[in-house]
């Protein structure tokens, strides 16, 4: 199976930290944040392709194929994944380049069992809570109906009651799964928008959302496992950022000694 990270963004939130490098390598806990991804998909036998736009040279140390996003600085997360089309194909799954989590979330998505899936964090009331005095502000709707599947993601929330989960940014996709994806993206891209959104503008959130309007369904694959985002100077810092992690590490480094 073959996993795409997204990792072009400049980092303008996590500055000055991602002022000389990219945001996937600023060293946390000792490491590069992206290495726990890739130490993991490497020793499950994944193929992993990075999407890279700020600072990409620097990626090149990692032994895996790499796509670059020649227009990193105007664009957002789907115009980063369509440089990568010509690989959306078979199984695939999709995963933001500033995340770090428990290999166990890796296996659920694995075995979803759907033809799209994406990961849905049960606790996020706790972890947005300890990450940030105001957590409607960074928090996102998700609306979760009683056959587990997602209705309704990504618009800005006015109340938590319009939460039932957040995404963590790993979705997965069947090789039907990946064809519905990939259909939708150049849909979008020939008309210019996703979700009523600028194609140059869109989030990951708003080309699942445009999949699930169209009438397909995506699964949430629910998680009570430890993941983290690093996003801000903040997250950076956090003492629940460096908690989480040192459980994930622990995690990760049980699995590789497998």
């Amino acid at each position: 199976m073959r996993v795409i990270i997204l990792a072009a963004g400049e980092g303008k939130r996590l500055r000055p930290h991602t002022n000389d490098k990219p945001k996937c390598l600023v060293s946390i806990n000792g490491a590069p944040l992206i290495y726990r991804q890739l130490s993991i998909l490497e020793n499950l036998g994944y193929e992993v392709i990075l999407v890279a736009g700020w600072q990409s040279y620097q990626l090149k140390q990692f032994n895996v194929s790499m796509i670059e996003n020649p227009k990193f600085s105007t664009t957002n997360m789907v115009s980063t994944l369509y440089c990568a089309r010509k690989s959306l194909k078979g199984r695939l799954i999709i995963s933001y380049g500033d995340i770090a989590y428990s290999p166990k979330i890796l296996r659920s998505l694995d075995n979803c069992g759907a033809d799209i899936a994406t990961v849905v964090d049960l606790n996020w009331k706790e972890y947005w809570s300890k990450r940030s005095d105001n957590p409607l502000e960074d928090l996102e709707t998700m609306r979760i109906n009683d056959k587990n599947l997602i209705t309704q993601l990504g618009a800005k929330p006015l109340s938590l009651d319009e939460i039932q989960g957040q995404y963590i940014g790993l979705t997965y996709l069947s090789s039907l799964g990946s064809q519905i994806l990939m259909t939708t993206l150049q849909d979008c891209h020939r008309i210019g928008l996703v979700n009523k959104k600028p194609f140059a503008a869109a989030y990951l959130t708003d080309l699942i959302q445009e999949i699930i309007s169209r009438g397909y369904e995506v699964k949430a694959v629910k998680t009570e496992q430890l993941w983290i985002e690093v996003d801000t100077v903040e997250d950076l810092e956090s003492r629940v950022t460096v908690s989480r992690l040192d459980h994930i590490d622990t995690e990760i480094a049980v699995t590789l000694e497998k």
